[in-house]
């Protein structure tokens, strides 16, 4: 645990632990530790080639790493998570940071958390500066990813984030991934080819899934999904890791 103290000018005597580990490196300013670690969304820094100096609580609460793991100089080759895999990645996303002295921002599945399931985060690096204005390294930010449709903005709802476990076992797996389509307003012509199965196949379940939702048109199932939680439902069959840069400017 990292204990970084104040100089006077900035307060005699107090101090701040944090949870970083990064017993090595001071070059952090103490507004930005501060931030961090009062945050609920993962931070990291990353300095020379890529090396962890710094990772708050929610880094490692997302990355599911043990409290007392040491992250101090290691790469994302290093760590213990299956994003391990994609740290080539990660290099050309740091050094892109580095080299224009600008943002970036991915869209990054992988799974997270103590849970270990597939989840989306945006992650957003930004250039890291020494004292004397030369960028040195990256800071990461990771901040789950939530949605809101127009719709749902003039309705007033709040952002969500997606459920990858169904909100209740009333449907079968294969009648979850109809019912993803269908609340979506694609046709029973365009979810068959997206399942690869027939077109009466679809029909045919449609009806089973009206059926147990005890609704009889698109308009009534869709409201029951929307009070039952199914509209947030994402089948994790549909979803794989990767990281993928995006443009949020």
């Amino acid at each position: 645990m990292l204990v970084h103290s104040l100089d006077n000018s900035e307060g005699s005597g107090s101090m701040i632990n944090t949870c970083g580990f990064c017993p090595t490196y001071t070059g952090i300013p103490l507004q930005m530790l501060l931030m961090f670690e009062n945050s609920n969304d993962a931070w990291s820094v990353k300095i020379n080639r890529s090396n962890y100096v710094y990772a708050n609580r929610a880094t490692f609460c997302m990355l599911n790493l043990p409290r007392k793991f040491n992250i101090d100089g290691l790469r994302d080759e290093d760590i213990p998570h299956p994003s391990a895999e994609f740290s080539s990645h990660f290099y050309q996303q740091d050094n892109a940071v580095r080299k224009r002295v600008e943002s970036m921002s991915s869209l990054d599945v992988h799974p997270y958390g103590r849970e270990n399931i597939i989840q989306l985060f945006i992650c957003s690096k930004y250039p890291f500066y020494d004292k004397s204005g030369v960028c040195i390294g990256v800071i990461n930010h990771a901040k789950k990813l939530t949605f809101l449709s127009i719709i749902d903005f003039f309705q007033e709802k709040t952002p969500f984030s997606l459920l990858l476990s169904p909100p209740e076992k009333l449907f079968t797996e294969k009648e979850l991934e109809i019912i993803f389509f269908m609340i979506r307003r694609m046709s029973a012509k365009t979810i068959a080819n997206i399942l690869k199965i027939s077109h009466r196949t679809v029909e045919n379940r449609i009806q089973v899934i009206y059926g147990k939702a005890g609704v009889n048109s698109l308009t009534q199932f869709t409201k029951f999904c929307e009070e039952k939680s199914f509209d947030k439902y994402f089948p994790l069959k549909f979803m794989h890791q990767y990281s993928k840069i995006i443009n949020l400017k």
